[in-house]
């Protein structure tokens, strides 16, 4: 029974030895390091939250500009920006009158007033196809030369070019042409400085009113 019993103290004092309890000095590091690790956590996603939020705004105040800059500038196909380069032809509709003859006579009294444009060619980029015929006649009238590029599929934008550096003036009914045909002749007319009028409609009248106005740029040239 002693045996037994040296026997077992020696081993429960063995097992003590193999197994010491922990440091407190270590348990207390250890819990130091995990809260300064989860704080670090926190302190990261809130700033992540914050730069969210930052960006969430700057988002919602583009839309408002973007809104604000389209209900101050609607779409639509006479919205061109020509101001700084070309003149805006803006004709109002012509009031019928009974009177034709009165009409005529003061349609007749304009063309003999009109200045000439001097034998230069006129170019016509756009326009509808069945007023060229009109386009010609008040171009010829007033002792100029047609020429047309409408820019359907008979017209290659790649000759568009070399008609623009060729004519002495250009005419571009804006209501009525190919968009990229219109970039062209700004790019063009911005860096070459050539004549161009534009016109927010394709009509006769208002065409008639681009021509007098091209004239008066030829007669212009033509004394300077």
């Amino acid at each position: 029974m002693n045996f037994l019993k040296k026997l077992a103290l020696a081993t429960s004092s063995g097992t003590t030895s193999h197994y010491p309890s922990p440091d407190p000095t270590y348990r207390d590091d250890f819990s130091t390091r995990c809260l300064h690790n989860l704080l670090w956590l926190i302190f990261s996603l809130g700033k992540y939250l914050l730069i969210c939020e930052i960006i969430s705004l700057f988002k919602l105040a583009f839309n408002c500009l973007v809104q604000k800059i389209t209900k101050a500038t609607p779409s639509s196909r006479k919205s061109f920006s020509v101001i700084d380069w070309a003149p805006l032809v803006k004709t109002p509709l012509l009031v019928k009158s009974g009177n034709t003859n009165t009409n005529s006579t003061n349609q007749n009294n304009a063309s003999s007033n009109r200045k000439h444009l001097a034998g230069r060619s006129v170019l016509c980029v756009g326009g509808r196809i069945k007023l060229y015929p009109e386009y010609r006649r008040l171009i010829e009238n007033s002792c100029g030369s047609f020429i047309a590029f409408h820019g359907d599929t008979n017209d290659r934008l790649d000759n568009l070019p070399k008609l623009l550096e060729d004519t002495d003036l250009i005419i571009c009914p804006v209501d009525c042409v190919n968009h990229n045909a219109f970039f062209i002749v700004k790019h063009y007319c911005l860096h070459s400085g050539k004549p161009c009028v534009l016109l927010d409609r394709s009509e006769v009248d208002t065409f008639d009113t681009g021509i007098h106005i091209l004239a008066t740029i030829a007669t212009k040239e033509t004394f300077d």
